[in-house]
């Protein structure tokens, strides 16, 4: 996903990056690459302004998730790229994004995640238990999710199509996007 906040500033939320022994792949050196927890790292964020000085938190890194404090001099906010696994307790994912919410108290912060869990509430056909929890979530902690509804779906593979990926602010960031 490529997010640009301000004309100047280009950041690319990455999740399950294309890594080989720990290194991401096919992203040019002239970009700061920023991924946690060594070689099975399924988050990512590249910055290629070089005017954007980011700072990564790394007591909210880990190889699931990846928080950055950005600052150009003009704009200051957080961002945070975070893999959901399927395969891992919904709860365990909620934790992770509550410590980073409550981590950026009333800072700006978007996050972009492959949240793998399925709402009609993010246009996707159906909603799942999974996708019900973490909408419950959303809600209760004035997350807003961004994502348009669109003919074009986030996930596609042989297996099938979904709604899985979102991009999530809190009310700070909302008037930036």
């Amino acid at each position: 996903m490529q997010l640009m906040v301000k004309e100047n500033i280009g950041i690319a939320l990455i999740q399950e990056p294309y890594l080989i022994r720990g290194k991401p792949q096919r992203i040019t050196s002239r970009y700061r690459t920023f991924i946690a927890g060594g070689g099975n790292s399924r988050a990512a964020i590249v910055i290629s302004d070089t005017r954007v000085n980011p700072l990564h938190i790394t007591q909210h890194s880990d190889k699931e998730a990846v928080l950055l404090e950005i600052n150009d001099g003009q704009t200051h906010f957080y961002a945070a790229s975070i893999y959901l696994d399927y395969r891992d307790p919904i709860e365990n994912s909620i934790k992770t994004i509550e410590e980073i919410v409550k981590f950026t108290k009333e800072r700006k912060l978007i996050i972009a995640m492959d949240s793998n869990p399925r709402s009609t509430t993010w246009h996707d056909v159906l909603t799942n238990l999974r996708g019900k929890v973490l909408e419950e979530f959303f809600a209760s902690n004035q997350l807003h999710i961004i994502n348009e509804d669109s003919d074009k779906t986030t996930f596609q593979s042989s297996r099938g199509s979904s709604n899985i990926d979102l991009t999530i602010v809190k009310n700070q960031m909302l008037a930036f996007i």
